[in-house]
């Protein structure tokens, strides 16, 4: 079409649209030999904009044809005003109402008049300006994909370098507010229990512990049937220094409350801005109690509607004081009386239960996990697809070994867990704070001297040490649970550290973290014995009373007599090699 217009004499700028509209009249008008000093086409609109064609002719009659672009005069050239042009047709017949620009059909028809020139320069440098976003855009949209280990955690995003997330205030519409258990229906607080019994609230975390600024209260000890211990690592490793040069903030708490004939033992883990998650755990030691004793459920006696009804209320009172966008705690806590033990959790922090083997030639010294909970990450298909549905974006970057979910075309909020108290940006797109409840039985776990116990860490102790390992990691080797608890965090944060470690190979050197652990035992410590003797069972498993000692197993005859009975031998023969 531009040879065309150019035999014919004309400049050709800016065009697109229905080329028939444009050949015909562009041929009636040579036909006729006509000389206009602007010749303007109105071709039929695209969704995104009007798209015209202004063909011109030359200024002079001595400019020569357009073989190509350099030899050409073009300073003149420039796309015709709205004002100057015919309207053919009206705006609203191709796209909807734009209330920012005025209507065309308002306005009277003009005639043609002479397009006014502009700098082809200026020109260049919107092109120019355009192509710089589009690259930026790229830029970051591959950026998404990529794992910047000074910005990531186990669990989330560091927000301490990420800008403001002000403009993504519109998606928190309050919904997080509205349960949809059945249990929440009724937020009304009733403290006629807690009128009756004194409750008694003690928290503690890893930094007060080891400075000697809070300890074990005396009620642990009166609990009758328990043997409670808790543990922190002794060494934390090399101090770290927070965003303003401070020490970071602990992001893990221990808890627990008395009233009554029960006993609540919690662990708690942040994430998120530490200040902000160190108050937060702060106010779920205070608020998560108290609000489990008021709640109308308690009152029913319905025990595992009164802990989902508690993690709701203490999500929208901490949420009313905190600014939770990117803050959010991993919960688990144990509810024990006289009769059962209910575990509720939200998050990475497990509850195991350690149960002697049962197999014969174990039954004694080697103890088997039986976990309470199921984490609540996007490892787990069912929580996957639960936030994908949802509206998440859930991405494994490269150089990082988990999903992360985010929302989508955001870096933020990184988040491995797919429940949690806070994290209200996370909540707009699958995120929740409803926990998952369990029961024991506890004349199931009492029964002889079986040893039986509890334990809860946080998501970093299970991240190095598996269940097994950590239910035999205690054993019976302790007969106190303070020992225990605490031999057990300083492993665990001692595995963290090693270079070998798999875990944090996708997260920044020298990352703090958290290894708060609580153990109970279901009999009272002194029941649980210090050390045994390990017996061996030399015959059938089916055989009672077959057990015997190390003495007996390691005699000089044995290996013949094992020879013998393999081969059939009467005892008296002797083997003829």
């Amino acid at each position: 079409l531009k040879s065309i217009l150019a035999r014919r004499g004309f400049r050709c700028c800016t065009h697109s649209g229905a080329l028939s509209q444009i050949r015909a009249r562009a041929a009636m008008y040579a036909s006729s030999g006509r000389n206009s000093s602007s010749l303007s086409l109105t071709c039929p609109l695209s969704p995104l904009r009007s798209s015209r064609i202004s063909i011109v002719p030359p200024p002079s009659p001595h400019t020569p044809r357009a073989h190509s672009r350099a030899s050409v005069n073009n300073a003149h050239l420039c796309r015709a005003e709205v004002g100057s042009l015919v309207q053919t047709k009206r705006l609203g017949q191709v796209r909807g109402q734009d209330l920012d620009r005025p209507d065309p059909s308002s306005h009277p028809q003009r005639s043609l008049t002479k397009a006014p020139q502009s700098d082809l320069v200026h020109k260049e440098d919107a092109l120019e300006a355009i192509m710089s976003a589009e690259s930026q855009l790229g830029f970051l949209q591959m950026g998404l994909y990529q794992l910047n280990k000074l910005n990531a955690t186990r669990v989330a995003v560091d927000p301490a370098d990420i800008e403001s997330v002000d403009k993504l205030d519109y998606l928190m519409d309050g919904l997080d507010f509205k349960s949809p258990s059945e249990h929440c229906l009724d937020p009304q607080r009733d403290s006629e229990y807690l009128e009756q019994n004194e409750l008694r609230l003690w928290s503690c975390s890893s930094q007060e512990y080891n400075e000697g600024s809070a300890s074990p209260p005396e009620w642990f000890s009166d609990v009758e049937g328990l043997g409670i211990g808790i543990g922190f690592p002794s060494d934390p490793g090399p101090p770290a220094k927070g965003v303003d040069g401070r020490p970071p903030a602990c992001q893990d708490r221990i808890f627990g409350a008395r009233c009554g004939e029960f006993t609540v033992l919690g662990l708690a883990n942040g994430h998120g801005r530490p200040r902000t998650s160190e108050a937060l755990l702060k106010r779920i030691a205070e608020l998560l109690p108290a609000a489990l004793f008021q709640s109308v459920p308690f009152l029913r006696q319905d025990l595992a509607g009164a802990l989902i009804n508690a993690f709701h209320h203490v999500h929208c009172e901490a949420s009313q004081e905190l600014d939770l966008r990117l803050a959010g705690a991993a919960v688990t806590v144990a509810l024990i009386d006289d009769h059962s033990v209910w575990v509720a959790h939200v998050g990475d922090c497990r509850a195991v239960l350690g149960v002697p083997d049962p197999h014969a030639n174990a039954a004694s010294f080697h103890f088997a996990p039986n976990c309470l909970t199921s984490d609540h990450t996007l490892a787990v298909r069912k929580e996957f697809d639960k936030v994908r549905d949802a509206g998440a974006e859930c991405r494994k970057l490269v150089n990082d070994n988990v999903y992360r979910m985010y929302i989508r075309d955001q870096a933020i909020p990184g988040l491995t867990l797919t429940r949690a108290i806070g994290d209200r940006l996370a909540h707009a797109v699958g995120l929740h704070h409803t926990p998952s409840v369990a029961m024991v039985e506890r004349h199931t776990l009492s029964q002889g001297d079986s040893g039986s116990f509890l334990v809860v860490g946080t998501g970093a102790l299970w991240s190095v040490m598996s269940e097994r390992t950590v239910v035999n990691w205690i054993s019976r080797h302790f007969s106190d649970a303070m020992s225990a608890a605490e031999s057990l965090s300083s492993e665990a944060a001692e595995r963290w550290q090693d270079p070998a470690c798999t875990t944090t190979r996708s997260l920044k050197e020298g990352l703090p973290e958290s290894f708060g652990s609580i153990l109970i035992y279901f009999k009272p410590p002194e029941a649980v014995p210090g050390s045994t003797t390990r017996s061996f069972v030399t015959g059938p498993h089916s055989v009672k009373d077959s057990h015997h000692d190390w003495d007996t197993v390691k005699h000089k005859g044995r290996a013949d007599e094992l020879r013998r009975s393999q081969a059939r031998l009467l005892p008296a023969e002797e083997l003829a090699d």
